[in-house]
């Protein structure tokens, strides 16, 4: 499956192109949503193409404070494609970007492809200080030849689903009102990259993944499921600070299996699901090896 990283790169193969340009970050029932109103307009005979971007927009608008993100690139590009989307636009949102008008924006994409619907979240707007509302973009609309589609806001036993809510929600460690809203258990996934050693020295060989810029539950341990392209394995997993002997402050996610045949993880790309939270992470602690 293809993943245009310039927008000059993606080239329709259908007449009926049906464009939806978000975050899509978490993947929650919100977006799929979306993406359902996409599928149907497209139809039998159209495609579907998403425009997202390769980092989250409040990196650039706000860089002392970015949003964490509920899922790495990887799995959200996963999760795309797993719903069937076999078109993705993956751009970097640029200072460059931010400065221009939804405008510019709609004609720079209309320039390089055609398409003959615009679907968006309900509370989406683009172009420089979110000028790009549903009134703009409608007149953008008629003026292009393409209509315009804002999805409704999605409520999940009456709670209003979005990755605001989820992210609150994952802080406090609500690991299943998180599935409820997700439509899926929480997981982390991404490559296996190295780690301190210990736990191979100790014949209890881990799988660690980098949590960096991702909104995280509660540090401590945890009950976990490794998915490895489609083969399973049961494990405990510590996410935190310092797992096993660290020296860096910065948050890692250390799995440990109970069936450990396979070796090396490393630069594996797995899966981590989240079961249930075991206990809160020991930070002071003595660590004798055997």
């Amino acid at each position: 499956m293809p993943i245009f990283k310039k927008i000059e790169d993606y080239r329709p193969d259908s007449k009926t192109v049906v464009l939806v340009i978000g975050n899509f970050d978490g993947m929650h029932r919100g977006h799929c949503a979306v993406l359902k109103r996409a599928f149907q307009l497209a139809r039998d005979e159209g495609e579907v193409a998403i425009l997202t971007f390769s980092n989250h927009p409040s990196e650039i608008l706000r860089p002392g404070n970015p949003t964490p993100l509920l899922s790495s690139i990887e799995q959200k590009i996963h999760l795309l494609t797993s719903f069937g989307v076999e078109n993705i636009i993956l751009i970097p949102f640029t200072e460059y970007l931010s400065k221009h008008s939804a405008k510019f924006f709609i004609e720079y994409l209309r320039n390089h492809f055609f398409f003959n619907h615009l679907v968006l979240g309900h509370d989406a707007t683009l172009g420089r200080d979110r000028q790009g509302n549903p009134p703009i973009m409608k007149e953008l609309g008629i003026e292009w030849g393409f209509s315009v589609h804002y999805i409704e806001p999605y409520r999940y036993e009456g709670h209003l689903v979005s990755s605001t809510t989820i992210r609150e929600e994952l802080k406090q460690g609500h690991l299943e009102k998180v599935e409820e809203l997700l439509n899926r258990p929480y997981s982390i996934l991404g490559t296996v990259i190295s780690g301190s050693g210990e736990g191979s020295i100790l014949e209890f060989p881990t799988a660690n993944l980098s949590v960096k810029n991702l909104c995280l539950p509660p540090f401590g341990v945890y009950a976990v499921k490794v998915d490895d392209c489609g083969t399973f394995y049961e494990g405990i997993a510590n996410l935190g600070i310092a797992p096993t002997i660290r020296d860096t402050k910065e948050p890692i996610l250390e799995v440990h299996f109970f069936d450990h045949r396979k070796e090396p993880w490393l630069g594996c790309t797995i899966e981590v699901i989240f079961k249930q939270f075991i206990r809160p992470e020991l930070i002071n602690f003595e660590f004798e090896k055997a």
